[in-house]
């Protein structure tokens, strides 16, 4: 193995230790994100995603961000660089590579500097979060059945109290 990877392999055992429910409320996750630990690491899993379609890892990157703006900084960095569209549908999150979208090969860091210096707006139209109305429980029992003319009427009653 060589020195990179084993850099890389050890900026990813940190990471899982940093995003820990313990230790997650001690961190500042606004410099983490800024951190070239940080940089490295969600460049490399958002290579691999591109490569083998694999978004596990980079989820859970990106909901250590949850509540922050951060958050939605990280997930438009993500879809321009793979291509990719984040879409969130009652509490299942995924990311897709859209083949018609071609991705744009810019640093993370490069992106912090431009988000930071207000050169440009974010763009979320490649974040999808949707909620479905509960549907009526349409199989329940219900209360108004006729006991004589219904499949509830026991085959030896015949309608005598």
């Amino acid at each position: 193995m060589d020195s990179n990877k084993l850099s890389l392999k050890k900026s990813s055992h940190q990471l899982k230790i940093l995003t820990s429910p313990e230790l997650l409320p001690l961190v500042d996750r606004h410099k983490l994100l800024r951190s070239d630990v940080f940089i490295n690491r969600v460049t490399e899993l958002t290579d691999h995603f591109q490569k083998h379609g694999d978004y596990t890892e980079l989820l859970t990157l990106i909901d250590m961000f949850s509540g922050l703006l951060d958050q939605r900084l990280l997930i438009t960095w993500i879809c321009e660089r793979s291509g990719a569209i984040y879409t969130q549908n009652n509490g299942k999150t995924k990311l897709r590579l859209r083949p018609e979208k071609e991705p744009k090969p810019i640093l993370f860091s490069t992106w912090l500097k431009m988000y930071s210096t207000q050169i440009f707006a974010l763009d979320t139209s490649c974040i999808q979060i949707t909620k479905s109305k509960e549907k009526p429980n349409s199989g329940a029992f219900k209360k108004d059945i006729d006991a004589l003319d219904s499949w509830a009427r026991l085959p030896w009653s015949h309608g005598r109290y």
